[in-house]
């Protein structure tokens, strides 16, 4: 997964950084367009009638509009990418596929261009006459095409649709039901309508984590918080997996119901392989902190 993140974290900084670069280029081009025709005019005036023809057709008026709009759209878009933003990886989908149908209308254009510029009213001889300059074009070509297209076919897979998900929700138990009337119970483990005013007694007594890797079993305290962790001696569950953080949960007793909370571990915390930030646990639940499997229990 980390994998995965950094590689489409990159692919994000590259179009970024093509943005940015568009929109530089195109302020420059801008600010010195005048300066620029004005010495190829006085320097190299007997080649003026062809650069201009090209420039008409190459860069006609409103590819500065486009331009300018692609190179937005490569900001938005790449810095989305990076921070790895839901929407951004339809968009990025989509944009990659069409870029590859632009670049092969673009080669389509060039290979016409360079076999025969004739056709566009130019006087220059064609640059594609040996076969390795044409293998050279059609390889580059070839590459072109691919790069974008092999991305925005990627951007569909599975994998690429789990590193952008925000991740499954947590698990969330029924409410409990009074055992006579069958009525929701409050907060406080309460029945509304049997006991009014009367709380009830914490349901348990007795708690613990039952470990799925070496059956090892560690208490859970039923009259306040169990720290669970790796550091020493903070924690009151001391677990030596390399995969749990030095503070990596917490599990809180309030009137018999155990909440369980992620402290912000590097691995993760998981109820049921789902997971959690915060979730209340509930006897028989499967814990996982990083890889260490657990068993909860409550009597």
């Amino acid at each position: 997964m980390l994998a995965k993140s950094f590689f489409l974290r990159l692919v994000g900084l590259f179009w970024f950084f093509v943005g940015l670069s568009i929109m530089v280029l195109g302020i420059g081009y801008i600010l010195v367009e005048n300066t620029l025709n004005t010495f190829f005019f006085t320097q190299f005036p007997s080649i003026i009638p062809v650069t201009s023809r090209i420039a008409e057709i190459l860069l006609p008026g409103w590819l500065k509009f486009f331009g300018t709009a692609f190179g937005i759209l490569c900001l938005v878009l790449g810095l989305n990418l990076a921070v790895l933003t839901s929407w951004a990886r339809t968009v990025a989908m989509a944009f990659h596929l069409l870029l590859a149908v632009y670049i092969i209308c673009f080669i389509i254009a060039a290979f016409v261009f360079l076999n025969n510029p004739s056709i566009f009213g130019l006087t220059l001889p064609s640059l594609l006459e040996s076969d390795k300059a044409l293998l050279i074009f059609l390889a580059v070509g070839l590459a072109l095409v691919l790069i974008p297209l092999t991305l925005g076919f990627y951007l569909s897979t599975p994998d690429a649709v789990e590193v952008f998900s925000p991740g499954p929700r947590p698990v969330v138990h029924p409410k409990q039901r009074c055992d006579f009337c069958g009525g929701e119970l409050d907060e406080t483990g309460r029945c509304p309508t049997c006991e009014p005013g009367v709380s009830r007694p914490p349901r348990v007594t007795k708690a613990k984590l039952i470990s799925l890797d070496d059956g090892k079993e560690y208490s859970v305290s039923v009259l306040g918080t169990t720290l669970i962790g790796r550091e020493l001696p903070s924690n009151d569950v001391i677990l030596a997996n390399p995969t749990v953080s030095r503070k990596h949960a917490k599990i809180e007793c309030l009137q018999g119901r155990f909440m369980l909370y992620d402290l912000e571990s590097a691995n993760g915390t998981f109820v049921n392989e789902a997971k959690i930030r915060q979730c209340e646990l509930q006897d028989g639940d499967e814990v996982r902190l990083g890889r260490a499997r657990f068993k909860f229990r409550a009597e």
